[in-house]
């Protein structure tokens, strides 16, 4: 069996294949506080989030869109608070798509439906406002469209309206569960097999 040295030098071998650089820095800063410009930019971005949205939704008190720009071109550190907020909602996208993942699996043989919410004006019909939430519910929907483990339809106010319109009135807590079934029903019939709702909002 292959030493511990011989595997990790294989995976950092692998590693420098697909791009990356492995260089030791070493840093007096504890570096789960800080993040760079290229990592400020490259969270935001898989958080699906502009930059007016992460300094609004990210930073509190909220900053403006320019101090957000400032910190991805680099001119500017990205306060601590900030990183953390960064952070703690790509851990919370992550969480959520491995909660995701592990539902998928336990119902096999059953397709999964995924709403996309391209605007905000589309969440508002979860009957939550738009915010962090909206975003990481599209992340997770995309990655999971992304492996293969889902597929997605994207939310159509007419059609819903006109779908729903004769169903009883809900909350917040049930709404999202029957746009999934807006989505199976758009995507494979009212009379396919059983199909479940792929997102999960935090």
């Amino acid at each position: 069996m292959p030493s511990s040295r011989a595997l990790r030098a294989k995976a950092l071998l692998a590693l420098q294949h697909l791009g990356f650089s492995l260089t030791p820095v070493s840093t007096s800063a504890d570096p789960a506080s800080t993040i760079g410009a290229a990592e400020c930019q490259a969270m935001r971005q898989l958080l699906l989030l502009t930059q007016a949205e992460a300094g609004e939704w990210l930073s509190t008190p909220p900053v403006s869109e320019r101090a957000w720009q400032y910190w991805e071109a680099g001119k500017r550190s990205v306060p601590a608070d900030v990183a953390a907020s960064l952070r703690a909602a790509c851990d919370l996208r992550r969480e959520s798509i491995e909660q995701a993942q592990r539902a998928i699996e336990a119902a096999s043989g059953i397709l999964h439906v995924g709403v996309w919410y391209a605007k905000a004006a589309d969440w508002k019909w979860t009957l939550r406002p738009p915010g962090l939430p909206w975003k990481m519910h599209n992340s997770v929907v995309a990655h999971l469209a992304g492996q293969g483990a889902a597929k997605l339809v994207g939310f159509d106010e007419a059609a819903y309206a006109a779908w729903s319109e004769a169903l009883p009135k809900i909350n917040a807590a049930r709404e999202l569960a029957r746009h999934g079934e807006w989505a199976r029903s758009v995507l494979v019939g009212s009379t396919a097999g059983p199909v479940a709702p792929a997102g999960v909002t935090p």
